[in-house]
């Protein structure tokens, strides 16, 4: 079960990466999910950065990543199957295919989820979950047919990638149902953590209210999102105040700090290409693109460099 368990935690990360380079670039997408995956580090990013300890590193890092992410246990599983759940209700229209592998996911996530956590813990995490099912069902009106006229034949439409998609994600409820129940191998977030996703969503709200060209697009993005993330920070904080534990764990839900960057990420990238558009109209503002375009990249280039050198050094 352990090898099955660790092929399906792939799967939803290559899944993850996908959404992401498409979004955004794949340097960009790789960067996250770095983020996300080093999230079991002692020492923050900035941390390094800090100390100046830039070549101080570790030969056993791959394997100590892959041990800690695939060696098959429930917790890593559950994180990406919620991993997939919340980068996928973050899009704006969904098909009928993926609503159908989301649901699936979605179950077998919850049965993780009460596997995992208490229900003090469950509870606040489960709601936004089954919420965001119902939201898209709703909101993307060609999605009502699954439970109007479901037959064998409608599944003909499908593609083969599609139909691989539904299959794994069937698999993975499955999956979720055999594996034993793993209370408190699974951490929730530091006080850190949630202050950190609230000051993002602040920023992002705020952004979002001198952005009018993009604000109904993006609330229907960012709501099922925050929706989730709201599960997390009151699980948290209910774990917090009830539960005396150090959040250090191997695997904890502070990894979705970096998920959190992503909407940020994606406005971010939206005014950089609308800026680029103006360039040809104005000589001084096309100066000043490529001036622009010339410290993002330096920027982004010294980022990729330290960053890799910190994956490296734990």
């Amino acid at each position: 079960m352990g090898i099955f368990s660790s092929l399906l935690s792939i799967f939803y990360l290559l899944r993850s990466y996908k959404h992401f380079s498409t979004r955004t670039n794949w340097y960009i997408s790789s960067l996250l999910l770095l983020f996300f995956l080093t999230s079991i580090y002692k020492i923050t990013y900035l941390d390094y950065i800090l100390s100046l300890k830039f070549f101080d590193l570790n030969v056993n890092f791959p394997f100590d990543l892959i041990d800690s992410w695939f060696s098959g246990n429930a917790s890593s599983l559950l994180i990406f199957g919620l991993l997939f759940i919340v980068i996928k209700s973050s899009l704006y229209k969904i098909n009928p295919p993926l609503f159908i592998e989301l649901f699936f996911v979605s179950i077998g996530s919850i049965i993780l989820l009460i596997k995992t956590f208490s229900p003090i813990n469950y509870i606040p995490i489960i709601l936004p979950i089954i919420f965001v099912n119902i939201f898209h069902l709703f909101k993307n009106k060609n999605l009502c047919f699954i439970f109007k006229d479901i037959k064998l034949n409608t599944f003909k439409v499908f593609n083969s990638r599609e139909k691989i998609n539904l299959l794994v994600a069937i698999l993975f409820v499955i999956c979720s149902l055999l594996t034993n129940f793993n209370l408190g191998n699974l951490l929730t977030m530091s006080n850190a953590h949630i202050y950190r996703i609230i000051f993002i969503f602040m920023i992002l709200i705020l952004s979002l209210s001198t952005n009018y060209f993009y604000t109904k697009k993006m609330i229907y993005n960012i709501f099922p999102v925050s929706l989730i993330f709201g599960g997390f920070i009151i699980s948290s904080i209910l774990t917090n105040v009830n539960i005396e534990t150090d959040n250090y764990g191997v695997l904890t839900l502070e990894c979705f700090t970096a998920v959190a960057f992503f909407p940020i990420i994606e406005l971010l990238i939206s005014k950089y290409h609308l800026l680029g558009s103006y360039q040809n109209y104005n000589s001084i503002l096309k100066f000043k693109n490529n001036l622009f375009n010339y410290c993002v990249k330096i920027f982004l280039s010294l980022l990729i460099l330290t960053y890799i050198l910190f994956v490296f050094s734990q």
